[in-house]
């Protein structure tokens, strides 16, 4: 009996993912993107206390009879690119660009319907800082999009500095990994209701509950003038404003050069926050409710002379393609 929510890929899938990765891996080549295959299994000692607790949970973990050491199995393949990058640098501060295509497996989905493992194509960009980099993955993301024929492209848009810059507000008051996973899941829910129970129970300043509220609000059409005055309100409180008009301005490119896209701003968008350091970003298309791709910038998950990396780039889940494909069909 297969083990729960782990799938194969039978003979129609596969030859559609063998298909999807292809077509995907030939155009980021051919955008100076060099091809990598990391190691499906890596050193949880490289990874476990940069990434945290909540990426190691996310990763089975496998004792290596050789080593004596624990594996992982991965999870997430961005952070092996970013060490692969840092290891092929030689401390050389220079642009780099790879692509994969390859598995990941977690022990826990991020949505209920979604499997444990996934086919991944990704792309990520190192040594080109802010908003050149970032609307260079993105508008890469909508050509590999577009070219698996997805016409109707909603782009959830969000910069995790909000949520850190609240987030070190409260371990000032409150240092608790407890605190901080409860309120991860509040953000999502964007339940105020919830949140004043929340905050009452761990006690937080007047100040801060504020603040949070003003982040569940940071969420709408991001052609809504609304939308960016609640955000723009926010990041005056958190001096944030050079963050707030990055995010205006990203998505003031996307409408005026990726006619397909509907882009939406949520501050609430924090998937990867245990290593994300800015913009994050999540594709759907209106015909499926799963995430079809996600992606941000992760500035600094390895360091050049002293200096923080700068890094951006994103996953793309070729077999939520394809059965979106044969929904279409």
């Amino acid at each position: 009996m297969q083990p729960p929510l782990l799938k194969d890929l039978l003979p129609a899938q596969a030859t559609q993912v063998e298909k999807f990765r292809r077509i995907f891996l030939d155009i980021l080549c051919a955008k100076k993107y060099q091809l990598i295959d990391p190691c499906a299994l890596d050193d949880l000692e490289r990874y476990g206390a940069t990434l945290g607790v909540q990426f190691v949970n996310q990763s089975f973990l496998v004792p290596d009879p050789f080593s004596g050491k624990t594996l992982l199995l991965r999870a997430d393949a961005t952070p092996q690119v970013a060490r692969i990058d840092a290891e092929l640098s030689n401390n050389q501060i220079i642009p780099r660009r790879f692509c994969y295509a390859t598995s990941v497996y977690v022990t826990k989905p991020q949505h209920p319907l979604q499997q444990r493992n996934q086919v991944q194509v990704g792309a990520e960009l190192f040594g080109v800082e802010g908003e050149k980099g970032d609307v260079e993955v993105i508008t890469l993301l909508y050509q590999l999009l577009r070219k698996s024929n997805c016409n109707q492209i909603h782009l959830i848009i969000g910069d995790v500095r909000f949520f850190q810059n609240i987030v070190s507000k409260i371990n000032s008051e409150n240092r608790n990994e407890k605190l901080l996973q409860e309120l991860l899941v509040l953000v999502r829910l964007k339940s105020h209701t919830d949140l004043n129970l929340f905050s009452n129970h761990y006690k937080l300043t007047a100040a801060t509950q504020k603040l949070l509220h003003l982040l569940l609000d940071a969420h709408g059409d991001a052609q809504s003038s609304l939308t960016f005055k609640t955000i723009e309100h926010l990041a005056m409180q958190l001096e944030l404003q050079q963050t707030a008009r990055s995010v205006k301005s990203i998505c003031q490119y996307i409408k005026k050069n990726l006619p397909h896209i509907t882009c939406i701003i949520d501050l609430g968008e924090l998937h990867g926050y245990h290593y994300k350091s800015g913009l994050v970003f999540t594709a759907y298309t209106t015909l499926n409710n799963n995430e079809l791709a996600r992606g941000g910038r992760y500035d600094g998950l390895y360091r050049f002379h002293d200096k923080p990396r700068s890094a951006v780039g994103f996953s793309l889940m070729i077999d939520a393609l394809c059965n979106l494909s044969g929904r279409a069909s």
